[in-house]
């Protein structure tokens, strides 16, 4: 694991995909740890962050929502 890289500009695409699991019985470990996957992508971000997601916002992220700018509709 690298530990205090930042970067001006972190890109993460596809956010919607991060909590999809193949698996039929999803642990809240799952979650947890995707969770802190993204948060430690986003926090490495000095400049700009950009987040892209297809269709609507993950609900495991909505804490971050009322935060997101949608340029493109």
């Amino acid at each position: 694991m690298m530990k205090g890289l930042e970067f001006d500009m972190v890109f993460v695409p596809q956010l919607q995909s991060v909590f999809v699991s193949f698996e039929a019985d999803i642990e809240d470990d799952f979650y947890d740890k995707k969770r802190r996957e993204i948060f430690t992508a986003i926090t490495r971000a000095r400049q700009t962050l950009t987040l892209s997601y297809h269709g609507s916002f993950p609900s495991e992220l909505a804490s971050l929502e009322p935060f997101v700018e949608t340029p493109f509709i």
